[in-house]
């Protein structure tokens, strides 16, 4: 499926953030299962840190700090499974310990796991190694790595390391998202390094030509980068972009220009680190 052109189209700002009630800014995302004491759905999970830290403090002996942290960003990434469940697929995450019982999601050939490793060498390497779909990757201390391979899909990041323990997160997307998508859907994010999203883009009939629809709520300006892979191959790349999008809500219009039937692809989407943003929603013309 040859791509011969790609052009973003105008980009409205509706609502400019500081116009934005909190409420409302985060309206419509779903507060995780596990933590529905706290007041808020988290996006980044450091916003919530200090209630986790004030609903378990700190003893010394059971409860200690990267517990704390851990907890707050699985609060961020459970919610953002949550909100994709809405949209009839299958997003699955933990942050926990990457030593002991370490890191892992799903299972068989559709698994993602961090190598059991203590915090020593993950200083001494910069980073720990992760298996996905029987592939190894290495994610960087501090970092995060999309790990993409022909059928699977996974994210991973290491936002804290102390003397032994060191926090793992790990993303993975099990069964895809389909446009369109008319419930939110957050980008969550730990310690700042913001996880990409995935929604397979198709009409009815395939045409030659579609415009995609996309509505966005952020925090700050920032630049989304997009990329279009193959349903058959993640890791073929039709095209690939970056939308410009304002602070606050806004929507673009993004056309697609193939020449032939246009056949479903994977919208790969990837907020910048540091941001707080939101797929408010997601479509096509035709449909």
């Amino acid at each position: 499926m040859p791509i011969l052109r790609v052009e973003k189209r105008e980009v409205k700002l509706k609502r400019p953030f500081a116009e934005i009630p909190e409420v409302e800014f985060r309206k419509g995302l779903v507060l995780a299962p596990t933590f529905t004491w706290l007041p808020k759905p988290a996006i980044e999970g450091k916003t919530v840190l200090a209630e986790v830290q004030a609903q378990a403090p700190v003893d010394g002996r059971e409860i200690v700090p990267w517990m704390q942290e851990a907890a707050a960003y699985n609060a961020a990434f459970e919610g953002m499974c949550e909100d994709y469940v809405r949209a009839g697929s299958m997003l699955v995450s933990l942050v926990g310990d990457g030593l002991i019982p370490s890191v892992g999601v799903g299972s068989g050939t559709h698994s993602a796991k961090f190598t059991s490793v203590n915090a020593e060498t993950v200083g001494g390497q910069g980073g720990a190694y992760f298996t996905a779909s029987g592939q190894r990757f290495f994610c960087p201390e501090g970092g995060k790595l999309t790990a993409i391979t022909k059928d699977f899909l996974a994210w991973a990041a290491i936002p804290g390391v102390y003397a032994w323990q060191w926090i793992a997160a790990l993303l993975a997307w099990l069964d895809l998202a389909n446009s369109p998508i008319s419930e939110r859907i957050r980008f969550a994010s730990c310690n700042g390094l913001t996880a990409p999203n995935f929604v397979v883009v198709g009409s009815t009939f395939p045409p030659p030509a579609m415009v995609m629809h996309l509505g966005f709520t952020s925090n700050r300006s920032q630049k989304v980068a997009i990329v279009g892979r193959s349903r058959g191959d993640y890791t073929k790349e039709l095209f690939s972009d970056s939308l410009d999008i304002p602070a606050g809500e806004s929507t673009m219009d993004y056309f697609i220009l193939s020449g032939l039937p246009l056949d479903a692809f994977v919208l790969h989407l990837q907020p910048q680190d540091g941001s707080e943003t939101i797929l408010d929603s997601l479509s096509t013309t035709p449909p």
